[in-house]
Parts: structure tokens; sequence; C-alpha cells
């Protein structure tokens, strides 16, 4: 989303709508050198009227706090240099003609340019009816003093927060975060469903909660004394962005396109991970006789790193899918999939792809190592999960080769599955139960076991082995 231009243009049509001077915009307009964030970045119009300074900012990307793409007024009174910003439902508490006036001041999901000028022309209503009484409350030191400490005293109930009459960069970030918070309220699904005309269950909300901010609790007053089933209608259809993209934006919405995004990711992941498995197993046992980690059914290990893929490839198959999804409203999804992402997201995707990237083929490799092999120099153990060069044991190490009936399972009862076990001379075992099929060790290493080791005894289980070797 590039709103610049038009974010310019309706901030200059609000300054000769009130007959000031053209309002400053930070970041500058001439972006031509600009960094790779500067659509992302903020975009602020500051405004000098006559008692007081006030600014309309348009956040894109929102924060981890608030929704995207918002925008909202905020005050400073001239005479305060420091003063943290006042938003303007904090404002119209002290304005007594807006006492009873719930419509929207902070916009959220504003997607187009469309939306962006529906929302400035109710900046213009709003400034048309109180413009005046706002600058008869900041010419009163007393007044702008009373609302200022109201607002210091609700910022140390929220957060404990403590703005002091110093500059500095722990007051400016207490100072943004403070704001967050407070754009958040704003933006909360109590809020939009306010703004949605959902007076019923706004109500049900704000009457549960058991901490308000002092506008929440004006505006909870004012929801409890309606009646049942009335309407209020806090903010035109043109101006409210939720409305339109909560089809595409709502977590159920979201949850769907990511897990076709994340099936369809895992399995084209599959194969690469299936012979990059293969090709690991191969390098490490390039001279061995018989290695179970070869075994067809291992593949199964490349499981693990595919679905770790998978989560980050359904990012990068969104715009895809939602066009098949929603190709009859493809503009409105597409606008919705901006508002969800940013060039900062982007940016830090890529990086994550790389790490989880990295992170799956060394998974790979380490799995691919695991097993047991079987080569002229003996048996190397390599049964540890992630065991880099196992251990090996020379043939003149080990006893005998088994063949056991079954196992106790954890739960203490019998389990019918053969497995072979390789007795040492020591009396360790290594079992293959875990790694690979009686049949695969018939197939790629039984002969020349028998050759190295004997014949094949049995026993009924491991811990009988012995007991059956000395007889």
């Amino acid at each position: 989303m590039n709103f610049k231009n038009q974010f310019y243009e309706c901030a200059r049509e609000l300054a000769d709508f009130l007959g000031l001077d053209d309002p400053v915009i930070t970041p500058a307009m001439d972006v031509a050198s600009a960094s790779d964030d500067a659509d992302s970045a903020s975009l602020s119009a500051s405004f000098m009227a006559p008692m007081f300074k006030f600014s309309v900012t348009l956040s894109p990307c929102g924060s981890q706090l608030f929704a995207p793409s918002t925008l909202y007024l905020q005050f400073y009174p001239a005479f305060d240099e420091f003063s943290f910003p006042i938003l303007s439902y904090d404002l119209m508490a002290h304005i007594v003609s807006a006492a009873d006036d719930f419509r929207a001041q902070v916009f959220s999901h504003v997607e187009s340019d469309e939306r962006l000028c529906a929302c400035f022309a109710e900046y213009r209503k709003f400034f048309g009816k109180y413009y005046g009484e706002i600058c008869e409350l900041f010419a009163s030191v007393e007044r702008t003093q009373c609302l200022l400490d109201g607002i210091r005293a609700e910022a140390h109930d929220i957060g404990g927060f403590e703005f002091t009459e110093e500059l500095s960069d722990l007051v400016t970030r207490m100072t943004d975060l403070y704001v967050s918070i407070q754009l958040m309220k704003y933006t909360s699904e109590p809020y939009l469903s306010f703004l949605s005309g959902n007076i019923d269950r706004a109500r049900r909300k704000y009457g549960k909660m058991k901490k308000r901010t002092n506008y929440e609790s004006r505006l909870n007053s004012f929801l409890q004394s309606l009646p049942k089933g009335a309407e209020y209608r806090a903010i035109p259809s043109e101006a409210f962005g939720y409305a339109d993209m909560r089809t595409y934006l709502s977590n159920g919405a979201e949850l769907g396109i990511f897990l076709i995004g994340y099936a369809i990711g895992t399995v084209l992941m599959l194969p690469l991970f299936v012979l990059l498995y293969m090709g690991f197993a191969y390098a490490s046992s390039f001279d061995a006789i018989y290695y179970t980690g070869l075994d067809p059914y291992n593949i199964a290990f490349a499981a693990l790193p595919s679905t770790l893929m998978g989560i980050v490839i359904s990012y990068y198959l969104r715009l895809p899918i939602c066009k098949i999804i929603h190709r009859k409203r493809l503009k409105k999804a597409m606008q919705a999939l901006e508002l969800a992402s940013s060039k900062k997201t982007d940016r830090f995707m890529r990086g994550f792809f790389n790490v989880i990237l990295c992170l799956s083929i060394l998974v790979t490799a380490l799995m691919a190592n695991t097993g047991i092999v079987v080569t002229e120099q003996g048996v190397i153990d390599r049964g540890g999960y992630f065991a880099l060069r196992g251990t090996l044991y020379p043939w003149e190490d080990i006893d005998s080769i088994w063949l056991i009936e079954g196992r106790e399972n954890g739960l203490g009862k019998w389990v019918d599955a053969e497995s072979y076990v390789i007795l040492l001379k020591n009396g360790d075992k290594i079992d293959m139960y875990e790694y690979t099929e009686p049949k695969d060790v018939q197939d790629g290493a039984l002969t020349y076991l028998e050759e190295r080791l004997g014949e094949v005894q049995k026993a009924r289980s491991e811990a009988d082995i012995l007991l059956n070797r000395d007889k």
C-alpha cells in the first residue's frame, strides 16, 4: 500500500478546511532515496492551530498491539513543549457538547485511497462541529492541565506509566507504548463490534470488562442506557474498512489459507528432503555392507524437515491460494493481504526462511546419520539420535547374533515383535528393533553376519539372551 500522495492531498484539504497553513508531512514526500521501509513507515501530518497542535497519523503496519493501517488523531497543547499526545477520545470527554458523541475517531484497516478519503471526511465533520470548543479548551491553561492530569492518572492506572516534564528516550518509548495500548482499545473486538452496529454484543463485552479506560467507562454507560435492539451508527460504511476486510482478515480465514498453504508446502518439500536424506545416508555409509538408514521406510525421517519448511512456504503461497479462494472478490482479498503484511514482514520471513531451511537440512543430515552400520571392520552403533560418529565395535569384540521373539512395552505388556540383536562379548547388546525390520536384515546383512559370527541364535526376549548363551 502506498498512500503517500493521497494522504498528503487529504491533509492539505483538512488544513484548507480549517484555514490553517499546509501541514508538515513526515516522512518527507521526496522519498526517491528512501529505504525499503518507505512504504511501510508511518505517515504523519502535523498542523499548527492558534492554541494547539494536532497531527493525523497513518500507521500502515499497525503494531503488535493494534490493527494494521490505522488512522488516528493526536493533540498537543501549544504551551507544553513536552506534552504527551492526547487522543481525540480523551479530548472529547472535556468538550461539553461532545459528551454523548461516540462516533469513531480511530479508523483501522484503511486499505485504499477511497477509504482514506472517507476517514478524512469524518475528521472534517469532527472539526467542523467542535473546532471552536477545542480552541477554547486549549486556550485555558487550567482546563488543559486538568485534561493532562487526567490522562497521566489513567496512564499510571493502565500500565504504571510515569511521564516527567523533560523529554528523553525513555519517555518517548513510554509514550509510544501508551499510545499503542490506547489504540489497541479502539481496534479491539468489543469496539469493532460497536462500530459494526452490534450494540448488544458490544454491551455484553464492555459490561464484562473488569478494568476500563475512562472512555470505555463512558461508552459502557452509554451502551447500557440503550434499549435492547437499539441502533447507533458510529461510523459510515465507506469509512469502516474492517467491515469489508474481516472476511479475509478474520482468524478463521487466515487459518484456512495457512493450513492449505502448509499442506501444499509440505507436499512440495517432501520429495526434496527425501532426496537429501538418501544422499546424506549414502554419503555416511558409502563403504558399508549394510546400513539400516537406507531401508525405504526410514525416509519417513524426511517428513519432519518437510513439515518445518511447509510452515514457511505457506507464507509465500498466500497470494495464489487467495486468488483461487477469493477469485470473485480478488481486489478486496489482495488489499487484505497487503494489510496483513509489510516489507518488514517480508524481510523477516526471508530471514526466517533461511534459518528454517538451514535447520531442516541440518536435521535431515543428522537423521540420515542415525542407525546401525555393518562394515568389514565391524558394527558401528549410531543408534543415538543425532549421533555424529557412533561407536565402532570390531568383529573380535562381538560375540554373536540373536533373533528374539518380542519384548515388553512401556506398560509391561508383552509385544510380539521380532528383531535381531547383536551381543557383544562384554554383555552389552545392540537391538535393531527401532531401526529396521528383520526381513531387511535378512536380505541385506544376515549372510555376512553369519559368516562372521556363526549361525543366528534364538531367544524369547533380550533378557533371555545371556541365559540361553550360558546354558
